[in-house]
């Protein structure tokens, strides 16, 4: 979650989300253990394995997590007798992920899977600019998945969805239709994409200034983590003041006022280097935080 507000430059308000997992994982270089169950099916198309892949693949592409041996979680449901349609039960997956010595654990099923085809009445255009009335061809399909990811320490659910994700492909009438199953398979990718962000807000990429030589600023999060040339970095002026509720006195988030924002140049394994402005580099200091912006991927 974050915030405007008026002084010096923007203030950012970042929420800790997962109780000191942002910070700390950039102290100890320590990456978030994640632990992906199989999802359940319920479409009877045998989606399961290919769905679960196709989630696990956005926390492989995300550098900073280590993702968990599937064989040992289904094993751990067998012995339990859990079915995988029954995970969404949010006390049987902290269950499960405190087996596995999971951080994070993401469950969930596919509710919907629908391919079909349609030939419709359209205008072309021919080789000579002229339009006349044809007919078309278009293949659909639609992919929904319910996915949940939920912290083990304290069971909270930090993300709980319904993604989409739907593949349209226009055909040759005269030819076969695509195929279903590819058409399907590229609508599950779609819908796993939309993990990305929500993934990286909850658990924000955050290191420390290494150190600084003129504009020069260097930073510990390098290819190990994720980051390439041209990631956006944003800098802060220390840790920020706490921020507390108001209730239980437990610390929320802290006030960050940003320092600088530029990108990435030159990136090694373990740390990257970015150019600032003078006045920007003035005010930095080596172990100021710094959060790298969200990646896509697409």
């Amino acid at each position: 979650m974050r915030a405007k507000a008026k002084g010096l430059g923007w203030m950012v308000l970042t929420a800790l989300l997962v109780a000191g997992l942002n910070v700390a994982q950039a102290a100890t270089r320590e990456k978030i253990k994640v632990s992906v169950a199989t999802l359940g099916d319920q479409t009877g198309k045998g989606l399961a394995i290919k769905a679960t892949d196709s989630i696990t693949q956005i926390f492989f592409q995300l550098k900073y997590f280590t993702v968990l041996e599937r064989d040992r979680l289904d094993q751990i449901m067998k012995e339990m007798s859990q079915q995988q349609t029954d995970l969404v039960d949010q006390s049987t997956a902290v269950s499960l992920g405190k087996q596995m010595g999971a951080q994070i654990i993401v469950v969930g099923n596919v509710n919907g899977a629908d391919y079909g085809v349609e030939k419709y009445k359209c205008v072309k255009v021919d080789s000579q600019g002229n339009k006349y009335n044809a007919i078309c061809a278009r293949a659909n399909a639609i992919v929904k998945m319910n996915i949940r990811m939920v912290q083990v320490e304290t069971g909270e659910i930090i993300f709980s969805d319904v993604l989409v994700g739907s593949h349209i492909q226009d055909y040759d009438p005269a030819g076969p239709p695509p195929s279903g199953p590819g058409m399907i398979d590229i609508a599950m990718a779609k819908a796993s994409r939309d993990l990305y962000k929500p993934i990286q807000k909850a658990f924000p990429l955050e290191g420390i200034v290494l150190k600084k030589e003129g504009q020069f600023i260097w930073v510990d999060l390098g290819s190990d983590w994720g980051i390439q040339k041209g990631r956006g970095m944003i800098i802060y002026k220390g840790q920020g003041q706490e921020i507390r509720h108001p209730v239980s006195g437990e610390v929320v988030g802290y006030e960050r006022e940003e320092v600088a924002k530029d990108q990435a140049s030159d990136v090694t394994p373990t740390m990257c280097k970015m150019k600032v402005s003078k006045k920007e580099a003035n005010r930095i200091e080596a172990g100021d935080p710094v959060q790298a912006k969200l990646e896509l991927f697409y």
